[in-house]
């Protein structure tokens, strides 16, 4: 191997998954394809951001990620979003059948 190669070898990203796989029989059943994806996909990564476009249900991706994450470590999860976002969560999370506990501009997934 080269030298130049062994300096691109130093390069490489790598990427310790620190979450879980879960089935997609799991998800929420309204999730569009793309979406049980990006769910699945930040699970298993366990650190991930959904960078979708506005109108993609990135807040339902969000709510449904911190379901699935409280259910399997049966903690409270908190999701940090700015004061103007608080209300769209608390209206998904009704349509989608999730349960939050707000507290103030806290809110919490709650089973």
């Amino acid at each position: 191997m080269t030298d130049y190669h062994k300096f691109l070898e130093t390069k490489r990203k790598t990427f310790l998954e620190s979450g879980f796989t879960i089935s997609e029989n799991k998800l929420n059943a309204q999730l569009k394809d793309f979406q049980k994806f990006g769910v699945k996909t930040a699970l298993f990564k366990g650190k991930f951001a959904f960078f979708f476009d506005c109108g993609l249900g990135k807040t339902f991706c969000q709510l449904e990620w911190a379901k699935q994450v409280q259910k399997k470590t049966k903690k409270k999860v908190l999701i940090l979003a700015p004061l103007a976002i608080v209300e769209q969560t608390k209206n998904e999370a009704v349509k989608f059948g999730i349960e939050l506990d707000v507290f103030d501009f806290t809110i919490f997934v709650q089973l």
